[in-house]
């Protein structure tokens, strides 16, 4: 068994820029700088993590970026490994313990949006598979994936349903799940309940706007 960080960067050939979760897709250059100073944060702060995986290429449609992403991710895990997926708009801003820490798939804190058959939508910018987890929370996505579900956020609807149907999470108490040291959330600010100095790792919302996303990353590291 290995401790895995899996990131991804994909460039994607066909996309609509008058779709506001499409156009940031023509900045591919803006990417490959937040995703280069993203990973820096990760290698000096991440503990206890045997590998580095990067997930890359080129797709045809923004939508086929989490099909690679999300299959690529259970082959890996199903090697036996620990799995976390950041995305590139997530920094690891102070030492972070993840591994062998969570014994079910995790999402730690809440976004914008909205998905009215879950207690709390949570944001997927970080997210965390243990080795033993259940084949069948992995089921449960797929389920959702097959249908045809026309939103910006599919990936992250499919992983809502896979954090809150596992057994082991008591959909009654909601917040005790909601961890801002693991996910701080930048455009919620003082909502946090925590200083951003404080928190583990840190999403920059790359989907509002890539170029300010990349300028928050720099500040907070203090790399601008």
């Amino acid at each position: 068994m290995a401790n895995i960080l899996v990131r991804f960067l994909y460039k994607v050939k066909k996309f609509k820029k008058n779709r506001p979760y499409e156009k940031n897709c023509r900045y591919f250059g803006v990417y490959q700088d937040l995703l280069h100073l993203s990973a820096e944060s990760f290698h000096k702060n991440l503990m206890d993590v045997d590998e580095v995986i990067i997930l890359q290429g080129q797709v045809t449609r923004f939508k086929d970026v989490f099909s690679r992403v999300f299959n690529e991710t259970h082959e890996i895990w199903s090697q036996g490994n620990n799995v976390l997926v950041a995305a590139p708009d997530v920094c690891c801003l102070n030492p972070t313990p993840i591994f062998e820490v969570f014994n079910e798939f995790r999402l730690f804190m809440p976004t914008v949006g909205s998905y009215d058959k879950v207690p709390i939508y949570m944001n997927d910018g970080p997210r965390y598979f243990p080795a033993d987890l259940p084949q069948e929370v992995w089921s449960s996505g797929l389920d959702i994936w097959k249908r045809n579900m026309e939103r910006w956020d599919r990936s992250q609807i499919i992983h809502n349903h896979m954090f809150w149907n596992q057994p082991t999470i008591n959909s009654s108490t909601p917040k005790e799940y909601c961890l801002p040291k693991y996910a701080y959330q930048w455009s919620a600010g003082n909502a946090n309940g925590i200083d951003v100095e404080d928190a583990y790792m840190v999403h920059l919302h790359g989907s509002r706007g890539i170029t300010q996303s990349l300028t928050n990353m720099r500040k907070l590291l203090n790399k601008g």
